[in-house]
């Protein structure tokens, strides 16, 4: 599992380290409040949304898929706005062949999820993460949209969409604590994408091999 070309075990567990490190050092708040917790939990039922989405079939029922990602996309995004990541990652992973169903289902995703938390929900996630971004230089936001959106088009199997979902979460939120950016710290809401993305590794990507065992 931790073999010299398990590359992706092994950076799960660096950013793992990394999270923790940054969490107890740049910030002191009560971190296990209600709100961290809750959003904690979204993300961890999107992994496992992502684990359900894998099993299901990617050709026959392809419109039952996209509706079970639209609805709970819509559900996870109300709760944390951070996985319009991840989320953005799962549509262009799984619906990569259908550009309709790519850009639609993102688009009603976050109207949805947006219209919610500003008509429905007593919450702020949505004015945090615009006051994020608004200290954050534009060609810079520019630049992680359009890597996010390559990286969606790459990335080959679940452990690499978990992987990279946790990446780039971390790398927006690092982003933002440099530019001092009036968020709470969320490094640890990281770690459960890089602890569901250690499997045993059964691809030697140099030589193409699949082991069986």
């Amino acid at each position: 599992m931790f073999g010299l070309k398990n590359f992706i075990n092994w950076s799960s567990i660096f950013f793992i380290a990394i999270s923790i490190y940054f969490s107890f050092s740049f910030y002191n708040y009560q971190m296990f409040n209600e709100n961290f917790l809750f959003e904690g939990n979204a993300i961890v039922l999107f992994i496992f949304m992502i684990y359900l989405l894998n099993n299901l079939p990617q050709n026959e029922n392809s419109f039952i898929r996209f509706g079970f990602s639209v609805v709970f996309s819509i559900i996870f995004l109300t709760l944390n706005t951070y996985l319009i990541i991840p989320i953005t990652l799962a549509f262009l992973f799984y619906f990569r062949n259908n550009l309709y169903m790519i850009f639609g289902g993102l688009i009603l995703v976050a109207a949805s999820a947006y219209a919610i938390n500003t008509f429905i929900i007593t919450s702020d996630k949505i004015n945090i993460t615009l006051e994020t971004l608004r200290v954050i230089p534009v060609y810079i936001l520019v630049l992680f949209v359009f890597f996010n959106f390559y990286l969606g088009w790459i990335i080959t199997d679940k452990q690499e969409l978990i992987f990279t979902s946790g990446l780039m979460i971390f790398i927006l939120l690092l982003i933002a604590w440099i530019y001092d950016s009036p968020i709470q710290n969320r490094f640890l809401l990281t770690i459960p994408f890089f602890l569901f993305s250690l499997k045993k590794y059964n691809v030697d990507r140099f030589l193409g091999k699949v082991y069986n065992n």
